[in-house]
């Protein structure tokens, strides 16, 4: 039985370069299908139950971290989603989010051919995950430094304090990571006291001097 794959990206073109490597080896895969709007996602997969998902992280509307806390609000014993993340980024936020938010894998567009994609899907499908080697060495080097060199914050903090950055309120970013208003005041809080940091000026520059 082939294993039934879902492609949710907003680049058409790179849909349909997913959907042509599929279709190239029907014996082994199925395009299970397609959808370029976020917020219908979790309908179209929730119909189909693919096997493996394969998700812009930035698509409009709603991206890929939210999606996939959304689709685990709907696992079951019988199915859980099982999603690699497409992104055009390589920084360490991105990539630790990922991982936070129990991502199966993560491919960097633009840093992969036909063979990683296809390693990945088969490998994910059977139940392990899959990084690309240029996410894995960012991994590496994530797990390697010395320990006071480490990021002192937690996947989550992080994504927390860039939001923040962003300019968005407590509400929006409850909204978009899919928790409550007093756990992203908990984790802001939290954060702040970690860096030492005072008040949303200084957080701003921190947020832009590490890069995130």
């Amino acid at each position: 039985m082939p294993i039934h794959v879902f492609i949710a990206d907003d680049q058409r073109i790179f849909v349909d370069g997913l959907r042509t490597i599929l279709e190239q080896h029907h014996s082994e895969f199925s395009v299970a299908g397609c959808v370029s709007d976020a917020r219908t996602i979790v309908d179209e997969v929730l119909r189909v139950k693919p096997d493996v998902i394969l998700m812009d992280i930035d698509m409009p509307h709603q991206n890929g971290i939210t999606t996939l806390n959304l689709l685990q609000k709907h696992a079951t014993p019988e199915w859980k989603p099982s999603v690699i993340m497409l992104s055009l980024h390589e920084d360490r936020r991105h990539i630790g989010d990922a991982i936070h938010n129990e991502t199966k894998g993560y491919l960097v567009k633009g840093a992969v051919g036909e063979k990683e994609v296809l390693d990945a899907i088969r490998a994910v499908a059977a139940g392990g995950k899959y990084f690309c080697p240029l996410s894995q060495s960012v991994l590496t080097a994530m797990m390697t430094e010395p320990q006071q060199q480490q990021n002192p914050l937690t996947p989550r903090q992080v994504s927390i304090i860039c939001l923040v950055a962003q300019g968005k309120t407590t509400p929006e970013i409850a909204k978009e990571l899919c928790i409550t208003e007093s756990t992203v005041s908990q984790h802001r809080f939290a954060a702040m006291q970690r860096l030492n940091i005072k008040n949303t000026a200084e957080l701003v520059r921190y947020v832009v001097e590490a890069g995130w």
